[in-house]
């Protein structure tokens, strides 16, 4: 990036024109994020929550983003492949994910089934998915409706999926 690129921009309070180089070292953070989208399922008759979060690269490991309170979600963001998914909601995340009650829902209109879809997120959120070293891939995930509940006896089972 060249300090053109910034000219006109407000950085900390203080109006960028030129080279911004020291400007951008004495206080902003900047890391490489992406969006992530997590599978899900549950009963054919209810709304899944379609799980999505930002993580920032730490240089050895990527983290949840606690400090994006900014970026903005909306279903008509979500590319439902099969056209049968009714999706709803929007918002802005907080610290990296959902606030409580909030959050992208996608209720099946056709029933029990799998349903893959993805998620546009703005440019700087997009990643390497299919590893072809060009950051171009939305997040996608897969919808299961109609899945089985599992054990009344278990309360809480966790899938730990690191990505």
């Amino acid at each position: 990036m060249n300090g053109s690129q910034l000219d006109g921009a407000t950085i900390n309070g203080s109006a960028c024109s030129g080279n911004c180089y020291t400007l951008i070292d004495n206080g902003l953070m900047f890391a490489q994020g992406r969006a992530t989208l997590t599978n899900n399922y549950g009963s054919a008759d209810d709304a899944l929550l379609l799980p999505l979060k930002t993580q920032y690269f730490d240089g050895s490991d990527w983290r949840l983003n606690t400090f994006d309170s900014c970026t903005l979600f909306n279903s008509g963001s979500v590319i439902d492949g099969s056209n049968s998914l009714s999706l709803n909601n929007s918002g802005r995340l907080i610290e990296g994910q959902y606030g409580a009650g909030e959050g992208i829902r996608a209720a099946s209109s056709t029933g029990e089934g799998q349903f893959s879809v993805s998620y546009t997120p703005p440019t700087w959120l997009l990643w390497d998915w299919d590893g072809d070293n060009v950051v171009d891939n939305e997040p996608t995930a897969t919808l299961t409706f109609g899945a089985f509940r599992g054990n009344d006896n278990i309360i809480y089972r966790r899938e730990d999926i690191s990505n």
